[in-house]
């Protein structure tokens, strides 16, 4: 859970961008911004789905509650909670980066008044 928390300031900027960014480029360009090779995005593709296959029954060996292993749409339903919980993380950071300001100048006023 530790962990979890801590990518939140990495992965909640792509959600943005993976949402909002380009399909509003797409629409309006009428273009896709990305060149693709065939047999690269093939491979890739196939290769990705063999890993998220893999991380799935990995999540489903670790949660098992009351002797009985999560279903396939609870993992679905957590990855949309990605989506629907970006902005209140964005939210959370930029109010947590006001309050650590606020904190850093009080103190930093308070040394400084102390000093003189």
């Amino acid at each position: 859970m530790l962990f979890d928390n801590s990518t939140y300031f990495f992965n909640t900027w792509p959600a943005y961008f993976w949402c909002l960014v380009l399909p509003g480029y797409m629409c309006n360009a009428g273009d896709i911004p990305f060149k693709y090779s065939l047999v690269v995005v093939s491979i890739g593709g196939l290769l990705w789905e063999v890993l998220q296959w893999i991380n799935i029954i990995e999540v489903k060996g670790w949660s098992v509650v009351a002797g009985e292993r999560p279903k396939d749409i609870s993992i679905l339903r957590s990855q949309q909670m990605y989506f629907v919980n970006c902005p209140l993380h964005g939210v959370a950071f930029y109010s947590g980066s006001v309050s650590a300001y606020k904190i850093i100048m009080v103190k930093r006023y308070v040394l400084l008044r102390s000093n003189s």
